[in-house]
């Protein structure tokens, strides 16, 4: 995910938040996310994208940034 960040950092904000952190409850309830790792992409509004949970190759992720990014 470093890569990515490097790479579309500068067109997309990337965060790590840590799912277990009761800082973040709100936020894990508000976007159902059940487990880590865990990846949502949200547009400009806060709506999700793209969800993805697990680990997954980096092409995986990287073919998700493009496709959002081609979405604006």
């Amino acid at each position: 995910m470093d890569r990515l960040k490097e790479e579309y950092g500068n067109r997309m904000r990337f965060v790590h938040l840590e799912f277990e952190d009761p800082i973040n409850r709100a936020i894990v309830r508000k976007y159902a996310i059940n487990g880590f790792p865990y990846v949502l992409i949200l547009d400009a509004q806060g709506q999700v994208v793209k969800r993805r949970g697990g680990n997954l190759r980096p092409a995986v992720y990287l073919q998700d940034i493009k496709d959002a990014l081609a979405s604006r």
